[in-house]
């Protein structure tokens, strides 16, 4: 520690309040000093006019130096884990509005399905299957339902239609169409939405 340093923490430690003479020597007793221990030890020294010894002095800054270390390690982690709570979120908002554009995408896609314009269909076949390419590039995956048997972990049923009604060989509870399709996380499989679907009868 420099000397002027030494000097100033000696002039704190003279402006602290005296002890009594039996802490004073509890305190020389003791071996793995406190911090506070440490600066009573060395107040002590000094209202009786003895120097500080260097030995002191190197402990007090040892307890010192761990206190701060200790306090920004502590700052860190908690600087951390709320950058990552924040970051979360984030990342969960981008993924719903990702899926918010495709939904809008597939809207279209799906009305052009039903009118009469193979071309237009064709591009927005292509729009689309790129859309969820671009979705499945940034770790967010489509969950293939069509044809399935309903699921309640990956779909949420809006309806049944009698299997009479249907030209398709399909068996009771199977899905029929899909009305919302939904999304999971491939890299920890979480689901971000249920897929919403019709199933038969």
């Amino acid at each position: 520690m420099p000397l002027n340093l030494k000097e100033q923490l000696m002039n704190k430690i003279k402006e602290l309040p005296s002890l009594n003479e039996e802490s004073m020597m509890t305190t020389k007793g003791n071996k793995d000093f406190t911090v506070e221990e440490l600066i009573d030890s060395v107040k002590s020294d000094v209202k009786k006019g003895n120097r500080a010894t260097f030995k002191l002095i190197q402990e007090l800054e040892m307890k010192l130096q761990e206190y701060i270390e200790k306090v920004n390690l502590n700052s860190k982690q908690e600087i951390m884990e709320e950058t990552l709570i924040h970051l979360n979120k984030k990342v969960s908002s981008l993924q719903l509005l990702s899926i918010e554009l495709f939904d809008q995408i597939d809207r279209i896609y799906q009305f052009c399905q039903k009118i009469d314009h193979p071309i237009l269909q064709k591009e927005l076949e292509k729009v689309r299957i790129e859309a969820i390419h671009l979705l499945d590039q940034h770790h967010i995956k489509k969950i293939e339902v069509e044809g399935k048997l309903i699921d309640g972990k990956t779909m949420i049923s809006l309806g049944k239609v009698p299997k009479d009604d249907q030209d398709k060989d399909l068996e009771s509870h199977q899905v029929i169409s899909v009305v919302q399709q939904g999304f999971l996380n491939k890299e920890t499989k979480e689901i971000i939405r249920k897929a919403k679907v019709i199933t038969v009868e």
